[in-house]
């Protein structure tokens, strides 16, 4: 009878040890059964689970509310913060560190073109406005603490005629007063469309503190260039105090210094740049 009882035991696929039954045979079928999955050593075998990528196995959310339910979730570096990314082994986990940029810290998608500071970015460019004779431009933008020695703009279409007055650009603080103004750019102002043209500051590099500045165009051609910028809302209206986009009109030279809030608010914002 035993002999006829194991005949029919090793046909069988492993299975668990029946209590109150299985005389004789208990061990042998309990050892069948765990050796499927694990070697001698107790070790899972190779193979014995399957490694399912699609399985659910994170649920994310943000202030509450679930935005996906995935097996991975990557971080990617926004905008004026840094990631640090650490594969922190003696815990079994990773380490996840973010930080806002140091203060005063470049514009990374202005620093990505080689500039200090810009007006906008250059990919918001969607239309053109001209600058007219004795039209000056003055648009806000916010500079790190460093060395200034260049300011440029992207000229879209060139202007014609012979200057009465300067061509070129400034930087200005938030207050108005003139830090300092590039070298003549008349004829960069002349030669063809589509083209960055910039002027270096008549008196070189100039060190400046982290904070707001005016970054300014004025053109006395009396065909008008055109540069690059996007179309806001009428008559820009200051933010916090802050006024984004003025300009003077009947101008044949920079002034020495201006008032923001007493200047006319513009509806364009220009791509100007600083180096």
């Amino acid at each position: 009878m035993r002999k006829s009882y194991l005949l029919m035991y090793n046909i069988c696929m492993a299975r668990l040890p029946q209590p109150g039954g299985d005389d004789d045979a208990w061990g042998t079928i309990l050892n069948d059964y765990l050796s499927v999955s694990l070697d001698v050593d107790g070790k899972l075998k190779a193979g014995a689970v399957t490694d399912d990528t699609t399985t659910q196995r994170i649920i994310v959310s943000k202030d509450g509310t679930t935005v996906g339910t995935r097996p991975k979730v990557n971080f990617i570096t926004g905008a004026n913060t840094t990631l640090t990314v650490t594969d922190n082994n003696a815990n079994n986990r990773v380490d996840v560190t973010i930080a806002a940029a140091a203060a005063g810290a470049p514009d990374p998608s202005a620093a990505a073109l080689g500039l200090v500071g810009q007006t906008m970015p250059a990919t918001q460019s969607s239309t053109k406005f001209n600058v007219n004779s004795g039209i000056c431009i003055f648009m806000l933008v916010r500079l790190p603490a460093g060395n200034v020695s260049k300011i440029g703009g992207w000229k879209v279409n060139e202007g014609t005629g012979s200057p009465t007055g300067t061509c070129g650009m400034a930087l200005y603080t938030e207050a108005g007063a003139l830090v300092d103004q590039t070298v003549d750019m008349s004829a960069v102002f002349l030669t063809a469309a589509n083209e960055w043209v910039s002027g270096n500051l008549t008196g070189g590099s100039q060190a400046i503190a982290a904070g707001n500045y005016y970054l300014a165009l004025l053109s006395t051609l009396p065909g008008a260039p055109a540069f690059a910028a996007v179309s806001l809302i009428t008559d820009l209206p200051p933010i916090n105090g802050h006024y984004p986009a003025v300009y003077l009109t009947g101008r044949s030279t920079f002034p020495s210094s201006f008032t923001p809030a007493t200047a006319t608010k513009n509806n364009g914002s220009f791509f100007f740049g600083i180096q």
